[in-house]
């Protein structure tokens, strides 16, 4: 395979397990070097029609928080397991904050038909004891 395809693939891959969309990846990377790249630039390397100016490759490493190294496909061994485990555990604690956001929806709820069912049963004591 040759290097753009390599380096470009890796890009996208390592883009991907961070989440990042092209604008966002961009405009993280332009802020880090001061500069005006595009999401074009980015899609032509990504799809290796092109490839990033070589000084480049060290500040899309760092972005990317991997190595040069491995943008260049030499990945540490053990390394892509646990960059795919990583994805799942975040996968999980997203699910988790949703399901912990929903409770505390739920939470609120029940806290209000609790006063409601309070204040009723101390209008009916109020009540009796006025008889």
């Amino acid at each position: 395979m040759e290097y753009k395809k390599i380096i470009g693939e890796r890009i996208a891959h390592f883009r991907g397990t961070r989440r990042l969309t092209r604008p966002d990846f961009m405009e993280i990377l332009n802020k880090t070097i001061g500069g005006q790249y595009t999401t074009q630039a980015l899609y032509t390397w990504e799809k290796g029609k092109a490839t990033p100016p070589a000084d480049l490759v060290p500040v899309l490493a760092q972005v990317l928080e991997v190595t040069v190294s491995e943008l260049f496909g030499q990945e540490p061994q053990g390394n892509t397991e646990l960059s795919s485990r990583n994805v799942q555990l975040e996968e999980e604690v997203e699910k988790l904050k949703k399901e912990v956001e929903e409770l505390k929806g739920e939470n609120k709820k029940l806290e209000g038909r609790l006063e409601a069912s309070a204040s009723f049963l101390r209008e009916v004591m109020d009540r009796m004891g006025s008889k």
